[in-house]
């Protein structure tokens, strides 16, 4: 008999009967065989083909890397066990690190312990983990993040949100995210986020491309600026819903005006300061003026030149920044049941660099590094290298700065630098917040104008750490 071509030791039993025998090697290789019977002689032959189906080995599950534990570590830690979690994981799967294989241990069905070595460990940044198995069936994950992360870091997480704005909710503890039109099932909406926990929660859809988030100061509402809508929608915080939308008018020329900062007035958290704008206008200022349950007052400061953006000192007291003229101008306004008026302007003091004015101990914070007494009008200090979106905590006597994809950390006592984060993030729609005990987030991925990729949650030995 012949098996695939090659002779098999072959027994006869009878004129219709043969019995060969097959090595397991035999079984090992292919799906299916041919075999074959040739007789001797002049009157044998070769007979016809029959095929030998082999059983195949069952397919490996495709694998599902779910999460690590842990999922972080500071650089320079030594050689540590990482457990993988997921599902359809075999003796033969592997962990892979950027890509490369690394010692792996089978555990069960749903967990795999990889070593990660001290080299791996040494270069702080987001190393990409996959689990792959073989052939056949088997595959390779999607990846799950491991974060090395850098001096001045306790944590470092990532969610893939694309989003243009980012709040700080001390009373719960949450943040919330406005998801552009991209967002998928969350488009448009403001998202719940647990930073401790760096979970995504509830999504409430609130209005087409929300820009800006504002907060009351008693927890009560959020305001969100709609660039879709030209509007703005107030969002009830106990209630987890969208209320009110109202429009901010419109000039026969120009068009519908947009708002371009919000401001709650402190304990009045039913009424809103907004500065409005034109779309493809340069100078873009379209004046500041006040909204009671989106029914606007009379009285409105002048357009072109003035407050793009706004902080509320008190319920009659707003301080606004021009930061699209050179003029760069630091205004008080005062606030009655008529509207809002100009009282007083410092030109020269504002900043051209991206992200908010910080009202904090009755100075304002700029993101060009400066201190601005508002009263005064003067400079009373400035944080040397210090620029871009900041986030001021006066009690634990610091400032941080995103600045160029790191932070930059100072001590705004005496102005002195204390150290950076280093992250490496990509540049992004700005806003730093800050959350929790010692935390901080950003957004972080695109360019000027577009909502960003990422949200990065951070904790930072920079501040207690309880």
């Amino acid at each position: 008999m012949h098996w695939g071509g090659s002779t098999r030791a072959t027994e006869f039993v009878s004129a219709t009967v043969l019995r060969a025998s097959i090595n397991a090697s035999d079984l090992a290789a292919a799906d299916s065989i041919d075999v074959t019977v040739e007789n001797p002689g002049s009157g044998g032959g070769m007979s016809s083909i029959k095929v030998f189906a082999i059983n195949p080995r069952p397919d490996h599950p495709v694998p599902v890397l779910t999460r690590l534990d842990p999922d972080q570590a500071p650089v320079g830690t030594a050689a540590l066990l990482v457990t993988v979690h997921g599902t359809g994981f075999v003796p033969a799967s592997v962990v892979r690190w950027r890509g490369i294989p690394i010692p792996t241990e089978y555990v069960d069905g749903t967990r795999l312990t990889a070593s990660v070595s001290a080299d791996n460990l040494s270069i702080e940044g987001i190393a990409p983990v996959t689990v792959s198995s073989p052939a056949p069936g088997g595959g390779v994950t999607t990846a799950v993040l491991f974060s090395v992360v850098a001096s001045g870091l306790r944590s470092l997480h990532l969610l893939a949100l694309p989003a243009y704005d980012l709040i700080s909710d001390p009373t719960s503890g949450l943040l919330y995210a406005a998801l552009a039109g991209t967002g998928g099932a969350r488009a448009n909406s403001l998202t719940k986020i647990d930073p401790a926990a760096a979970t995504i929660g509830t999504s409430v859809f609130v209005g087409s491309e929300p820009k800006r988030i504002a907060r009351s100061d008693d927890g009560q509402f959020l305001y969100v600026a709609l660039q879709g809508a030209a509007a703005v929608r107030r969002y009830n915080v106990a209630a987890g819903a969208a209320e009110i939308q109202f429009a901010l008018g419109s000039d026969q020329f120009f068009g519908p005006m947009y708002a371009e900062d919000i401001a709650v007035l402190p304990g009045l958290p039913h009424t809103v300061a907004i500065s409005t704008m034109w779309m493809g206008l340069s100078p873009r200022h379209a004046g500041v003026r006040i909204y009671d349950d989106g029914v606007v007052r009379p009285t409105a400061t002048a357009q072109h030149t003035g407050s793009n953006e706004l902080e509320a000192a008190t319920a009659t007291t707003l301080y606004g920044a021009n930061t699209e003229t050179t003029e760069f101008g630091i205004r008080t306004m005062s606030v009655t049941t008529e509207g809002v008026t100009i009282t007083q302007t410092f030109g020269g003091l504002s900043s051209f660099w991206r992200g908010d004015h910080v009202l904090a101990g009755g100075l304002l914070y700029t993101p060009g590094g400066s201190v601005i007494d508002p009263v005064a009008g003067q400079v009373v200090g400035s944080f040397t290298g210090g620029s871009g979106p900041l986030a001021v905590d006066l009690p634990n006597d610091r400032v941080f700065f995103l600045s160029e994809g790191n932070i930059l950390v100072y001590q705004p006592s005496n102005f002195a630098f204390l150290g950076t984060i280093t992250i490496h993030a990509d540049f992004g729609p700005g806003r730093l917040v800050r959350w929790g005990v010692n935390g901080l987030a950003f957004i972080a991925g695109t360019t000027p104008g577009g909502p960003g990729t990422t949200i990065y949650l951070l904790t930072t030995t920079f501040l207690p750490a309880s």
